[in-house]
């Protein structure tokens, strides 16, 4: 009689400690898992930033270089037109028949 009467309420509950330890380790497992997924979205989202800033960095090299071509062909073109000025002078306007400064015709 005594069995009739209490198994039920023993066996309801034992199932509700069993249940209620599955769903606590469930829980965990599922923080767990949440914890990890938000570690990798972090890294993620500093690598993607890192490979823009390295775009940014490339594109930067790049227009530095041109820049530093352009002034060069420029700094080159200057000395070319200096140095015909300074060659017209010294030579006297550079004709086939005319004296240079110092006297006489190439």
């Amino acid at each position: 009689m005594y069995f009739r009467s209490f198994a039920p309420l023993v066996i309801d509950v034992i199932a509700t400690i069993f249940l209620t330890v599955v769903n606590v380790k469930s829980l965990q497992k599922f923080v767990k898992d949440m914890d990890a997924k938000e570690s990798a979205i972090h890294s993620v989202a500093r690598k993607e930033i890192s490979i823009e800033g390295a775009f940014q960095d490339a594109n930067i090299a790049k227009e530095n270089a041109e820049t530093d071509q352009e002034r060069k062909r420029m700094d080159n073109e200057l000395l070319r037109e200096l140095t015909r000025r300074r060659n017209d002078d010294t030579l006297g306007g550079g004709g086939s028949g005319s004296k240079g400064k110092y006297g006489g015709g190439w």
